[in-house]
């Protein structure tokens, strides 16, 4: 069915159309090929300078050639009937000239802005050419509540149309472009978009693709990916011409937006003059460094990883800024702690700030392809991850008893390479295959178990703290870690035998380790023992740098940002509190690497509390380590499932521990009172850690008491239960 007044979509005049297009380009110079080898199309539409916003279709996010409309939300109260009054001329959004009119998204929610379980979602079309009252009365569906949240979006005109500046096509170009339909919003099933690209040249109009996406068709809620040789027209000035209409032969349907992902113009090669390197950065989520052989584990867990490791110069201290995943994956892109980019605040949603420039983004305008290839939870692009990337998939999302998480990340990760492996590449690869549920296939999960085993294979932890169960445990978890060499070896080979790692640099490591019950715990969310801060980081340098060894001294995983600026010849910005880790790989310039302590931080924030108090209450864990030592230091209790049941003005307890490490490696008797000097020493290290930190983010923690706890999707919860956080 055509909403009325809707018919503004397919008469509006071609003259809107061509006042999108570039008339003339007959006196343009011809956009340069990259030296890296390829055009970004994305970055000739952005002509502002602003940061590319990744759009996703499934579970694969991309920049896109166009946004779409951005939307506004509002909460406004409901009458006794249940109806809601919007002023739209002065609370929607602005349209484009060729926008048609808005949609509107209703639903009812109470006062504390949560949903109940009852509230449906309702929409109204409202046509731009309609008269508009005011104001415009609303009622979503179901049991009415005394608000609403009430969101406006624009509704553009389908029949699109962009032309390229002038381009000259190199020898073995070809052009690559996703297309997809945003279903963000409801669309009507059936409803279809026609995609054409052409070629413009010397006044002939050549197509080179159309194709068509149906609403509903399976596998069209995910990319539809296109690859288009170009060998016929190198040497040859012309423009790209991308464009979009409703399809005539399908049911009309005005709510969909076609979406143009990541085109780019590929050349055979990078010029001559190109020398960086390609970064390939490996996430091994949740991997102690002390269950691999290369650190010395005497179980046969990683035989692959330990013949790379002799290819690498391997770091035997490497200590993680935080012991989860979303905190110190922020850290390692960002290159600040968590205590001032403040992600992965537990309780509080996992969204960071993009006020900071990632590593990523960096490496985009240096001028390498960025890609990632991830399982999502607390690494999902949504949350910000995604910056800077051209494609960013978090598309397995791990369900209880999963397994082959890795494979199939792997499976797309290579499939990416041979694609695009070529041109210089900037890729991150992340698998939660060793954290909870452990074990991997069940083949691999009984590897370390007594033969004949037969009963159920304990996957998650819990406190059932028997030594019979935490031997168990302990097992499994070593078995899913051989599972996952054996995977990884297979694709580390496939790296060696495609030559990509002739001029790569492959960067291994983990985001935090795994207490299994050395400390009475199972699990990595409340304790910042080395059990789950000291984490493996390998370093394999290209054939023709050659660089192996071991390094002793102790490191910060954060410290991986700054590394990668240093290999590009970057100096590292004045904000970053990470430090190069290329001196230490040099015996005469070890001494020119600072670090003689490493702050790690759990922060979980109590919202309730906050409110009532009216400023920010937090119960934080942190830890300063040294070579030599180990001081840990609690303001929340030593449980962090307290959180939250203190009434407000109470004062939260603090603890803290000293480790010496020389005699105590485990950390199992704290001497902090017979050794008050040391304690003192590393507490005022951390004060000045936490001064420093909290002056950075001072202005904007301040500007707002709003404690409101961020919105967590229902998938990520269910995530977040498989991998037994809840």
């Amino acid at each position: 069915m055509v909403h009325k007044g809707m018919k503004t979509l397919y008469t509006i005049s071609l003259i809107l159309l061509i006042c999108m297009v570039s008339v003339s380009h007959a006196e343009e110079s011809p956009v340069p090929i990259s030296e890296s080898g390829f055009i970004r199309f994305c970055d000739l539409t952005n002509t502002s300078g602003e940061e590319l916003a990744p759009y996703y279709v499934g579970t694969v996010s991309k920049e896109v050639l166009f946004a779409p409309p951005a939307s506004e939300t509002l909460i406004l109260p409901a009458n006794e009937e249940g109806q809601v009054q919007l002023n739209l001329q002065q609370l929607a959004p602005a349209l484009d000239p060729s926008d048609v009119g808005w949609r509107i998204r209703m639903q009812y929610q109470d006062k504390s802005g949560y949903l109940p379980t009852q509230s449906r979602v309702g929409y109204q079309y409202v046509d731009r050419n309609e008269d508009i009252p005011i104001p415009l009365v609303l009622t979503p569906p179901g049991v009415p509540t005394q608000g609403a949240k009430i969101t406006i979006r624009p509704v553009r005109n389908l029949e699109q149309q962009w032309q390229s500046p002038a381009i000259t096509i190199p020898e073995g170009a070809h052009l690559d472009l996703n297309l997809g339909l945003d279903l963000r919003w409801p669309a009507q099933r059936g409803g279809a978009i026609d995609f054409e690209v052409a070629w413009i040249a010397e006044e002939a109009r050549t197509v080179l693709l159309q194709d068509t996406l149906i609403v509903g068709v399976r596998g069209q809620a995910a990319w539809v990916p296109h690859r288009i040789a170009l060998e016929e027209y190198a040497g040859k000035t012309g423009v790209f011409e991308f464009s979009t209409k409703s399809n005539a032969e399908a049911q009309p349907e005005p709510f969909v937006y076609p979406l143009w992902g990541s085109p780019v113009l590929q050349g055979s090669a990078p010029a001559s003059t190109w020398s960086r390197p390609n970064i390939i950065l490996v996430s091994l989520d949740t991997l102690r460094a002390d269950r691999l052989g290369l650190y010395g584990y005497d179980k046969d867990t990683s035989p692959n990883l330990d013949a790379f490791a002799e290819e690498c110069v391997v770091f035997e201290q490497a200590i993680t800024s935080s012991c989860w995943t979303s905190p110190s994956h922020t850290s390692l892109f960002t290159g600040v702690s968590p205590s001032v980019h403040r992600a992965g605040v537990w309780s509080s949603g996992f969204q960071w700030s993009r006020e900071w420039t990632t590593l990523a983004e960096i490496a985009r305008a240096q001028g390498y392809r960025t890609a990632a290839f991830t399982e999502g939870v607390a690494v999902r692009g949504e949350d910000g991850f995604n910056q800077g990337f051209e494609t960013y998939s978090d598309s397995n999302m791990p369900q209880a008893h999963d397994v082959g998480k890795i494979e199939r990340t792997l499976r797309k990760t290579k499939n990416w390479l041979k694609d695009n492996g070529d041109l210089p590449y900037f890729l991150f690869l992340h698998t939660y295959e060793v954290h909870a549920p452990y074990g991997g296939p069940r083949s691999w999960a009984v590897h370390y178990l007594d033969p004949g085993f037969e009963g159920p294979v304990p996957r998650v932890p819990t406190q059932e703290h028997t030594p019979e169960r935490t031997a168990l445990l302990s097992k499994v978890y070593d078995g899913g870690v051989r599972y996952m060499d054996h995977v990884f070896g297979e694709f580390l080979n496939d790296l060696k035998v495609s030559g990509q790692l002739e001029n790569s640099v492959v960067i291994i490591l983990s985001d935090h380790g795994e207490d299994l019950g050395e400390h009475g715990y199972h699990g990595h969310l409340r304790y910042l023992y080395d059990d789950t801060i000291h984490v493996p980081l390998l370093i394999r340098f290209p054939d023709a740098m050659q660089k192996t060894g071991r390094v002793p001294q102790m490191v910060g995983m954060m410290d991986v940002f700054a590394t990668i600026l240093s290999l590009w010849q970057m100096e590292v910005p004045h904000w970053v509190e990470s430090e190069s880790l290329l001196p230490l790989i040099q015996e005469e310039t070890r001494d020119q690497y600072s670090r003689k302590h490493l702050v790690s931080t759990l922060i979980q924030m109590a919202p309730g509390l906050s409110q009532k108090a009216g400023r920010l209450i937090e119960w934080s864990l942190q830890s300063v380590r040294s070579n030599d030592w180990k001081y840990l230091r609690t303001n929340r209790g030593w449980h962090f499932e307290n959180v939250g049941n203190l009434e407000a003005g109470s004062a939260p307890e603090e603890q803290e521990f000293l480790y010496d490490l020389k005699t105590d490696p485990d950390e199992m008797v704290s001497v902090v009172e017979s050794n008050p000097d040391q304690s003192k020493l590393l507490s005022d290290v951390l004060e000045l850690y936490r001064k420093h930190a909290y002056n950075r983010r001072e202005k904007k923690l301040n500007q707002s008491k709003d404690f409101s706890v961020e919105e967590i999707s229902e998938e990520t919860l269910k995530g977040l239960e498989a991998m037994g956080y809840l």
